[in-house]
């Protein structure tokens, strides 16, 4: 009973001392990886990882610094898209990276964000760089809704 109030305990450990979570790299540290691979090759492929986290049950909830993290990223992906500066850019990977994203670019134009590992099951999300208007596609729980990857 002990160990599991002291395990209960050690969740707020993060919130209440400030500590940021595992350490990433710096945006500036690692290039933006190009892929080779399609766009449909790459989804391909980290479906397998979707599904994994599906099986393993092991989803963890985002912190509301990772929350903010990942929501300011997108606004800052945003302003890059429009302005296309190389700061806005450097800036939304390093906001992304506290979320635990990773941004690499695809097919020369779209934009990846993937999780670092280890994966907790919060998605993948692609943005087109080249996109002319306000089409949003969105796929919620595709772990969940069966055979959503495959559409």
């Amino acid at each position: 009973m002990m160990r599991n109030l002291i395990g209960f305990l050690l969740t707020f450990v993060p919130v209440q001392l400030g500590w940021d979570g595992p350490a990433v790299l710096a945006a500036g540290a690692e290039p933006v990886a190009e892929s080779d691979e399609t766009l449909a090759e790459r989804l391909r492929t980290d479906k397998l990882a979707i599904y994994r986290q599906r099986v393993s049950q092991t989803r963890t909830a985002p912190l509301p610094r990772e929350m903010s993290a990942f929501r300011k990223g997108l606004r800052s992906l945003h302003v890059w898209l429009e302005h296309r500066r190389p700061a806005d850019f450097d800036h939304a990977r390093a906001l992304l990276a506290e979320a635990n994203y990773r941004v690499s670019k695809v097919e020369g134009r779209y934009l990846y964000l993937k999780e670092f590992a280890p994966e907790r099951g919060w998605g993948i999300y692609v943005l087109d760089s080249e996109a002319t208007g306000d089409l949003a596609i969105e796929v919620p729980r595709p772990s969940v809704e069966r055979w959503t990857l495959e559409s």
